[in-house]
């Protein structure tokens, strides 16, 4: 009778000490460049706490007890580059480590103008474009008119996820900067102007027609100036030296064209031009 007695009581504690291991519902989490969350699955039988390596990588809950479902959120990574991060938990003297990558996208242009091995082409006579020091030189002479300059056709999964960013210099002339995007043609395309004066507009062309269909205050005008517009799902959202502007719908995204628009008078230093597609 002892004997069964101990038997049972060994039986039971080594059924108690497998269901007090930690464990999680996975080793690894693989996350989206942008907009991304994931569930994550903690069984414990105390309390434990959980920690991020990374300050990209947000945790629900810092500690909890017994069983629990954390949400991960990571910052959005425009990068082009994967990164890792580490979630550690522990409870009492157990440790888990759960993986956590985050893709970064594909660089599908990453020009900063050291060469004119794009062939950045001029468009019109009144417009003058020449690579110098790593800068696209664009310079207008028209009076009245706006010209394509080096539209060229890169983000070919135009309907799905992108970013494009570039950074400026207006160095003569008080036209503003024009980046065009989603274009098709003449007469189907978006466009971003950004105003020396403390404005950016993004208008629609649609069949010829002009509409403007989003429009902000910016008070962070520099000398040089970074733009880039980040594309996810029909949602729009513009950064302007790397402070958010805001967001405008994309519904209609017409064709796969980026490139930049020459304002009358005026001469633009360009620095790059980075596109991401997600």
């Amino acid at each position: 009778m002892k004997k069964q007695l101990f038997s049972l009581l060994l039986l039971t504690s080594l059924f108690c000490a497998c269901t007090d291991e930690l464990s999680t519902s996975t080793d690894v989490v693989r996350m989206t460049p942008v907009n991304s969350t994931q569930s994550l699955e903690i069984t414990a039988s105390s309390s434990w706490t959980a920690t991020s390596s990374e300050s990209w990588l947000k945790l629900s809950d810092a500690a909890g007890k017994g069983n629990k479902s954390l949400t991960l959120s990571s910052r959005d990574n425009y990068s082009g580059a994967s990164r890792i991060a580490q979630i550690n938990i522990q409870e009492g003297k157990q440790t888990k480590t759960v993986i956590v990558h985050q893709d970064g996208g594909v660089v599908i242009v990453n020009e900063h103008f050291n060469d004119n091995a794009m062939n950045w082409i001029t468009p019109a006579d009144s417009v003058k474009t020449t690579i110098n020091n790593s800068y696209f030189n664009i310079r207008s002479d028209a009076k009245f008119y706006a010209n394509f300059v080096g539209t060229k056709s890169f983000v070919l999964l135009y309907a799905g996820d992108y970013m494009i960013s570039t950074k400026f210099n207006i160095a003569f002339g008080t036209a503003p900067f024009g980046l065009t995007f989603g274009n098709k043609d003449a007469n189907n395309f978006y466009r971003i102007l950004v105003f020396q004066t403390g404005g950016i507009t993004v208008s629609q062309k649609l069949n010829g027609i002009y509409n403007t269909i989003y429009s902000t205050t910016i008070t962070n005008y520099q000398n040089e100036n970074s733009l880039s517009l980040v594309k996810v799902g029909n949602q729009c959202t513009i950064y302007f030296n790397d402070l958010n502007m805001g967001k405008f719908n994309f519904s209609t995204p017409f064709g796969p064209y980026v490139g930049f628009y020459a304002l009358p008078q005026t001469t633009v230093m360009v620095d790059y031009l980075k596109i991401n597609q997600y």
